[in-house]
């Protein structure tokens, strides 16, 4: 909720309160991804998007949100196996159209 309303830091504070109770939960790793990125902190989200890319493999979206973490890593080849991941699992997502276009500027390996 608190993402959904941009208050990132309620937001920040009651998802790690959440992964301390269960470390294991990739939909908080997710979440928590969201959170860092939306506040600039993409070296934050970055592995918590690994996280939960990891425990949600057929969920489209984190591979998204990976895809650009790994672009700010430098890594367009990983970026771009991200972003036609995302299209593999839900090729009309509402994300769809912006990932297509992220796909033709990302330089090809």
């Amino acid at each position: 909720m608190f993402n959904q309303t941009k208050s990132y830091p309620q937001a920040e504070t009651a998802l790690l309160r959440g992964l301390e109770l269960k470390p294991d939960a990739s939909a908080g790793h997710y979440e928590l991804a969201k959170t860092y990125w939306a506040l600039g902190r993409w070296r934050e989200a970055a592995p918590h998007v690994r996280k939960a890319v990891s425990g949600m493999p057929d969920v489209a979206s984190p591979h998204v949100l990976l895809g650009n973490a790994l672009l700010r890593e430098n890594n367009p080849p990983g970026a771009l196996d991200e972003y036609q991941e995302y299209l593999r699992l839900d090729p009309g997502g509402l994300m769809a159209p912006g990932v297509r276009q992220m796909i033709q500027k990302t330089p090809p390996p």
